[in-house]
């Protein structure tokens, strides 16, 4: 007796609705671990965002002070260019020996305060 097939029916049906009800919850795990990816990146992105912003606070604050520095040290140069100019001129009351101490005193110092400015303007460029 030759074997019949039996017909697509209800057992058919059964496979193929499982299969597909185990697709989707694949897919739906996979979207869950896409969504939960991709708020981990954003919360790391938005930590980063922070940190830089706290740097780039730190840096405007330590150029903002080295520009303060670089103003004083210059007018402090000034004020000694002037004390020397004087001194070469004779304007000074003492004699020969004190006004060519001090004139190797502020040449000494005009020195130390333009390596201190040329110091803090390579800051200001943000030189390592």
């Amino acid at each position: 007796v030759p074997r019949r097939r039996a017909p697509p029916g209800p057992l058919h049906d059964r496979s193929t609705s499982g299969r597909q009800a185990s697709d989707a919850r694949e897919r739906a795990e996979r979207e869950k671990s896409v969504a939960s990816l991709m708020t981990r990146d954003k919360e790391r992105l938005a930590e980063e965002v922070i940190e830089l912003k706290r740097v780039n606070d730190d840096v405007v604050t330590r150029l903002k002070l080295a520009q303060a520095e670089v103003i004083r040290a210059t007018g402090e140069l000034r004020k000694r260019e002037r004390a020397l100019e004087a001194l070469e001129r004779g304007d000074d009351d003492g004699g020969a020996a004190r006004r060519a101490t001090r004139v190797l005193e502020l040449e000494a110092e005009n020195e130390v305060y333009l390596s201190e400015v040329a110091r803090l303007a390579s800051l200001l460029r943000l030189d390592p």
